[in-house]
């Protein structure tokens, strides 16, 4: 599926120079948002490079300026080398512009922005080199991908997210033979380094030594399952079909409190993860049916944040206030059985990569959109009181939609 599509050959370089002394402009058909929004991206880069936070946070919006003084005044964080803390020097190396809205990470932009005026929202592929005191999933030496998202806040551009790229993202922005070579990239490299990470939870460096594995353990995939018997029956369901996916370990999570306010980051198991974010998006009480296809939801969002890590620069992959409402100690029996009942079972789109699978409340006694790529939390109620299964239910909504352009499968692991 090309979810990324890309809706520009390749941005020319050097057309003009921008404002900024020592900062590169591309120009795209000579149009002035374009370059703005380019000089703007320069410009980050160049605050990572230069460690020049305040620059750095003016660039970012507004709404994310207390989550960042904390973040770099945070001693800790620095001895940790925490997210972007650990970079030393950052180079723009290649750009190619992306069309925002088939981004998942374009509901960033919707959340805090609320309105973007069309041409207003700008996306790019970018190839950036770095040099970084210590190697982690999130930043490593030698030429990284991320995927950008900028938009204008107060007739400023801004950025609004600074994602790992996904392969998908990669192979389909250098697919095109019309488009000019990335002379400064392996792109290859880039791909091996991506599928590795997405399809078996290990970050490589450039030279194909291992930064983290975050495999999930034998025990974690039991425990999932609710017991050896139904991990069992799971595993003999794999033994016939072909593994896409290795399942993850665990992920970041960054916790809000009720105000707003970030207090915390940590490191949290996948399983428990799950169990602790489902019973505060689902009804506890709704059928059995319903919660699985939550379950499956809540699990897809999380694996692919962890994989596809949304805050690398800020050195986690979720917050528990946007992503998914984790809280934790807040396990629910009906869900965690509902998520036992799901366990070792995964859901890919048609192409066969996993998918941030995007869910909303929806309205009470509506089934939702058909093929929206947004599964409503309501609408599934309404589709289980009246019989359907859990994977109908999320048939109906991730099916030929942005998310996968054929039918939706499922993969054990």
């Amino acid at each position: 599926m090309k979810t990324k599509r890309i809706v520009s050959v390749f941005l020319v370089v050097m057309i003009a120079i921008s404002s900024v002394a020592g900062v590169q402009a591309f120009g795209i058909n000579e149009n002035k948002n374009d370059t703005k929004a380019l000089e703007a991206l320069y410009e980050y880069v160049d605050a990572m490079d230069t460690q020049n936070w305040e620059k750095y946070i003016s660039l970012s919006p507004t709404s994310e300026y207390n989550d960042l003084k904390d973040f770099f005044s945070n001693k800790e964080y620095i001895a940790e080398n925490l997210g972007v803390h650990t970079v030393t020097s950052a180079k723009v190396v290649d750009i190619r512009e992306l069309e925002p809205s088939s981004l998942p990470q374009y509901r960033l932009v919707e959340d805090i922005a609320a309105e973007s005026p069309k041409g207003s929202v700008k996306a790019y592929l970018l190839g950036a080199d770095l040099t970084v005191n210590e190697e982690t999933k999130y930043h490593h030496n030698g030429t990284n991908m991320f995927t950008v998202i900028l938009a204008k806040e107060s007739d400023q551009w801004k950025v609004f997210a600074f994602s790992v790229a996904t392969a998908d993202t990669i192979r389909d922005a250098y697919a095109d033979s019309k488009l000019r070579a990335a002379k400064d990239i392996d792109v290859s490299r880039m791909l091996e380094m991506a599928i590795k990470r997405e399809k078996h939870a290990v970050w490589e460096n450039i030279d194909g030594n291992i930064i983290v594995d975050n495999r999930a353990t034998e025990s974690q995939l039991i425990e999932e399952a609710g017991g050896i018997e139904n991990y069992q029956s799971a595993t003999n369901a794999l033994s016939a079909v072909s593994a896409n996916h290795t399942r993850p370990g665990n992920i970041r999570i960054a916790l809000y409190n009720s105000s707003g306010v970030r207090y915390d980051i940590v490191t949290v198991e996948y399983y428990d993860a799950i169990k602790n974010t489902l019973p505060n998006e689902w009804g506890k009480t709704w059928p059995i049916e319903s919660l699985k296809a939550g379950a499956q939801c809540v699990k897809m969002v999380i694996w692919s944040l962890i994989v596809d890590p949304w805050y690398p620069n800020s050195g986690y992959d979720m917050k528990n206030n946007n992503d998914g409402h984790y809280l934790p100690n807040t396990e629910d029996a009906n869900c965690t059985q509902a998520i036992n009942a799901v366990g070792g079972i995964g859901m890919e789109n048609s192409d066969g990569n996993i998918f941030y699978a995007s869910y909303a409340s929806g309205k009470q006694g509506y089934y939702g959109t058909q093929y929206s790529g947004v599964c409503s939390q309501w609408g599934s109620k309404k589709w289980a009181d009246e019989g359907q299964g859990y994977f109908s239910i999320l048939d109906y909504y991730y099916s030929y939609s942005s998310k996968s352009s054929g039918a939706i499968r499922e993969f054990y692991y």
